[in-house]
């Protein structure tokens, strides 16, 4: 009786969650508060104000992660204790994806989220590799993963770029780091901060250098708030994997056109995961987008 009544109460809190517990959803600001007032009592603080919580719902049950609970510090990370962010669409689309042993390059991890994600759909003969500029974000997924004793993710501190150089980037308290850029595309020392954010430099590598180093991925997901197209400028080595599948998360429907275009270049069919159909390079959208040389392959994950 006690079981069905806890499955019951699950079935109708948990697709709600996202919206009651992150504070962007539509409780009265002075709920809000005591929330994630008594989130913070409930969990351990660990390091930079940072809180290790225990996933309550979804495909990371059980999981340990490292999240922001105070909204003054930046981008608040509750949704993540209802199992999934708000990119519900593309989280239900990766998890139909048959990935074990596969090798998944994960570029712009946050918190990790993806990474765990990809851990858990791999399994243990798998391996993901996981990029970000941020260096706290590396330690962040570090942490991680000591906490859940994964053994197939690895971090690197770089950023991606269509060079291989050393650049500035803005460090932001939220989830919106990102690399110095004009809108032609060259970096620029003289960039427009908000509060909280600082200018930091990281190591850019080229997709092509990362092949040569670590070989053929199986997967890509991108989000990189912007920089999609300069990842993607020197990337022709990506594109001999006929199989390979790509995800990119972008942020400007100008961008996503372009994308979109060079996608088609390469031979590569492109599916709009929110609008749920294909796409041409004539038209604008703005959302995640999965490509692949291989259409039946596409459809066949799609049906």
């Amino acid at each position: 009786m006690k079981l069905q009544l806890k499955k019951r109460l699950t079935a109708i809190i948990s697709p709600h969650l996202p919206a009651v517990l992150n504070p962007a959803g539509h409780l009265p600001p002075f709920l809000k508060k005591i929330l994630l007032f008594i989130l913070r009592m409930t969990y351990r603080k660990t390091f930079d104000e940072l809180y290790v919580v225990k996933i309550m719902f979804g495909p990371l049950k059980g999981k340990k992660m490292i999240l922001n609970l105070k909204p003054e510090n930046g981008a608040v990370n509750t949704e993540y204790l209802a199992g999934y962010r708000q990119e519900k669409e593309e989280i239900d689309l990766i998890k139909k994806l048959i990935l074990k042993g596969q090798i998944i390059w994960d570029i712009g991890i946050y918190r990790g989220f993806y990474s765990v994600l990809f851990s858990e759909l791999t399994g243990p003969t798998g391996k993901i590799m996981a990029f970000d500029i941020e260096k706290k974000n590396c330690r962040v997924v570090n942490e991680i993963i000591r906490l859940n004793g994964i053994l197939n993710i690895k971090t690197y501190n770089y950023g991606l770029s269509n060079e291989n150089i050393q650049a500035n980037f803005i460090s932001s308290p939220s989830s919106n780091s990102r690399l110095i850029m004009t809108f032609r595309g060259y970096y620029t020392d003289s960039p427009v901060l908000t509060k909280g954010e600082s200018i930091k430099k990281v190591q850019l590598r080229t997709l092509n250098s990362l092949v040569e180093e670590m070989g053929y991925t199986d997967l890509i997901k991108i989000d990189i708030d912007g920089a999609e197209l300069f990842a993607l400028d020197t990337a022709d080595k990506i594109f001999e994997k006929k199989d390979l599948i790509f995800i990119i998360e972008s942020h400007n429907p100008k961008t996503d056109q372009k994308i979109t275009e060079y996608f088609n270049r390469n031979g590569c069919f492109v599916y709009s995961i929110n609008e749920k159909r294909f796409f041409h390079t004539t038209e604008l959208y703005w959302g995640t987008m999965i490509g692949c040389k291989n259409y039946e392959k596409l459809k066949q994950l799609l049906d």
